[in-house]
């Protein structure tokens, strides 16, 4: 017979202590050494970093909840704040099911290791609190983490525990840490591209000191289907503000730093003489614009749309010969070129434009309708984007019709500005940021019309049904929002948290009821977005994914709009 049960609860076993790595604690002078080594600035990466990490990982996989969050500068899943379950004595299902997670935090913690990183980074001793600040951070494929230096708050040390897939490589994976030096003066292609990516190898941990405005890093857009890549990234706190708060990134996209050059460069005026609002069927407009917006009936009908909501999208803004044209430069650059990765598309009239804490993308910044220094091929290609930008956008005709179309008096339409733009997939993006060329007087009258790889909406080139088949599935694909390239506008709130590091995580309807999203509009083929905005509005276009069907390319202006009076608005009538 079997023994009878005891009447007495067994005893569990006590869990086995989390250790760190003794080889590490032995080499503590070389590893100063190679720290203080490293660039673009101090780091330090150490393998086989702690013992029992495939049993954290399995406790962080089977017992913390991870929250979808997204915003203008990242994409992933995130735990709550595991301070909130670091108490051993704490009796809640979570901390009794993570005795591993929590053996980790405790040694992560502790003065003995505290001491240790502050000698392995030259840090006066004491310097570092026992404040635990970590979250398990999972990035599947897509998301990923714009460039930012974590200086906020009295963050002193920023580390990073990976836990991915053993046979991560992030050079076929993605995911990797990527470093920037922001201090040396380097060709055009180095002021966009990391100087160093570190591979997020299971067990190792990543570590520097927090210092603003220079420990700018990232973390590549993940491309592994089916992988994950799982980390613990946290911080050691110090009592006083974090080193370099006055150069923080976070600082300067909030406006506390110096006033920051507007991209576009400064406002053309427009001739007061050429204030004829009514002159809007002009051969300039009738060459470019579909002749449907031209209409009287149709530009009334825009400005009581556009009077309402401050908005409005003109599908299928340009006619078809002109779309042709675009469709099969945008088609070529697209897919020609040598260059991959972040140097692609770099050269030809295309210069790459930075920061990278504030945006990274291609502008056409050669004029090939008059330039004589580029290629034959490239003035093919890019031609109709130029003359798109000068002879249509920039015309005095246009601003009159501007004037039509959102019954704003033409004589506060002061000057204009503009870009042509190409988003790369997998590598291209803007943020939100204060002071984004709006002033106390004037507002901002932008006017950003698309172009991706899709349809184009009635005006479809090609007769074929299986060739219309692609061309809607490629615009439900951007439509979704899923592989980004949308441009979102978002008001600017001027309390938030300074824990926060970015404008509101707009897509996170659980935990964000007071979304700040104002208006969000998804990358459409030979669209117009006009949009009237003052300095409390801020926008970005969100990262475009790696499995976005291409390029967003586009031709953005932004126009001078001046406060209108009473007085000027009856000597307009």
């Amino acid at each position: 017979m079997p023994p009878s049960p005891s009447t007495k609860r067994q005893k569990l076993a006590a869990p086995e202590a989390v250790q760190f790595n003794q080889s590490h604690i032995d080499n503590l002078e070389v590893l100063k050494t190679t720290y203080l080594s490293e660039l673009p600035f101090p780091h330090i990466l150490l393998p086989n970093a702690i013992s029992q990490p495939a049993q954290i990982l399995n406790e962080v996989i089977s017992n913390l909840k991870v929250t979808y969050k997204e915003s203008d500068l990242f994409k992933f899943y995130q735990s709550v704040d595991l301070a909130n379950i670091s108490d051993v004595s704490s009796s809640s299902s979570t901390s009794s099911s993570t005795p591993t997670l929590l053996s980790l935090i405790n040694l992560l913690y502790s003065s003995k290791f505290t001491s240790y990183i502050e000698s392995l980074l030259s840090l006066p001793p004491s310097t570092l609190t026992s404040t635990v600040d970590m979250a398990a951070n999972v990035h599947t494929s897509g998301c990923h983490l714009l460039a930012h230096d974590d200086c906020i708050s009295t963050r002193c040390v920023s580390y990073i525990l990976y836990f991915s897939d053993s046979d991560w490589d992030c050079l076929v994976d993605g995911g990797g840490l990527e470093l920037y030096d922001v201090n040396s003066v380097k060709k055009e292609r180095d002021l966009v591209r990391p100087c160093k990516v570190i591979n997020p190898t299971f067990g190792s941990m990543a570590m520097f000191r927090v210092n603003g405005g220079e420990t700018v890093h990232s973390i590549q857009e993940v491309t592994r289907e089916g992988g994950v890549r799982m980390a613990i990234q946290g911080w050691y706190h110090q009592k006083e503000p974090a080193q370099g708060m006055e150069a923080a990134t976070l600082g300067e996209l909030k406006g506390g730093g110096e006033e920051v050059a507007v991209e576009g460069g400064g406002f053309v005026p427009f001739s007061i003489a050429n204030d004829d609002a009514d002159d809007v069927n002009d051969d300039v407009l009738k060459k470019y614009i579909n002749p449907t917006y031209l209409t009287p009936a149709s530009m009334e009908q825009i400005a009581q749309r556009f009077e309402t909501d401050s908005s409005v999208q003109l599908r299928e803004f340009l006619n078809e010969e002109t779309m042709k044209l675009v469709d099969f430069a945008t088609g070529e650059i697209d897919s020609g070129g040598d260059e991959t990765g972040y140097d692609e598309g770099i050269g030809n009239g295309w210069s790459a434009v930075g920061p990278v804490h504030k945006q990274r993308y291609l502008e056409l910044t050669t004029d090939t309708t008059t330039s004589t220094t580029t290629t034959t091929t490239t003035t093919a290609q890019t031609i109709i984007l130029s003359k798109l930008k000068t002879d249509l956008f920039s015309s005095p005709k246009f601003k009159s019709y501007l004037a039509k179309i959102t019954s704003l008096p033409p004589s506060t339409i002061l000057g204009r500005r503009g870009q042509i733009r190409r988003f790369r997939k997998g590598l291209d993006y803007t943020v939100a940021y204060h002071g984004q060329g709006t002033g106390k007087d004037t507002k901002i009258l932008d006017a950003t019309v698309c172009f991706v790889k899709g349809g184009s909406g009635k005006q479809v080139l090609h007769s074929d049904e299986n060739e219309e088949e692609q061309h809607n599935a490629l615009d439900e694909v951007w439509e979704s929002g899923e592989v980004g390239g949308f441009e979102c506008y978002i008001a600017e709130d001027e309390e938030e948290d300074e824990e926060h590091t970015t404008f509101g995580d707009y897509n996170n309807e659980e935990e964000n009821e007071d979304n700040s999203e104002l208006l969000s509009v998804r990358a459409g083929n030979n669209m117009l977005n006009l949009v009237l905005r003052d300095e409390g509005t801020l926008r970005f276009v969100k990262f475009v994914n790696h499995e976005a069907p291409g390029s967003r390319f586009d031709v953005c202006m932004e126009y001078e709009v001046e406060e209108a009076c009473n007085d000027d608005d009856e000597d307009d009538e």
